[in-house]
């Protein structure tokens, strides 16, 4: 291999570093979202697990003019299993980002026990009260 060519793979790596490292240090873009919050006595002991889902609106960041989600609304009961089901691209992974605080809706809550989990402890809600497969 030519000198040429290695510094060309080196320059490849290197912008493929930068790439990295701005995602790493980029701030989160939730509120709170890394912020502790008090898990109250009635979260911590409740044995129930509602999600709703309610008038949902949402874009992803890296296209804000494209709404992915447009006054969506799901209930998913205590202890029930779910499945969404649709075509590509209909929205299925950005209804379960949202549910796992992965990303705030635009519009919309999406509530806990009937809490919006913007509200609640992340560290909690994602290792005591979330189960996504």
């Amino acid at each position: 291999m030519s000198l040429n060519q290695n510094l060309q793979q080196v320059a490849k790596v290197q912008g493929a570093f930068y790439e990295i490292a701005s995602l790493v240090t980029e701030p989160a873009r939730q509120k709170g979202y890394y912020e502790t919050k008090e898990v109250t006595k009635a979260q911590a002991e409740s044995e129930i697990g509602e999600i709703d889902v309610t008038d949902i609106g949402f874009c992803y960041p890296s296209k804000p003019d494209v709404k992915v989600l447009n006054k969506v609304n799901i209930e998913i009961g205590n202890c029930s299993t779910v499945a969404l089901v649709g075509h590509s691209g209909c929205g299925k992974s950005s209804i379960i980002a949202l549910i796992e605080r992965f990303y705030d809706p635009v519009e919309g809550k999406v509530l806990f026990n009937k809490e919006d989990i913007q509200e609640i402890d992340t560290k909690w809600y994602h290792q005591s009260k979330l189960a996504i497969v």
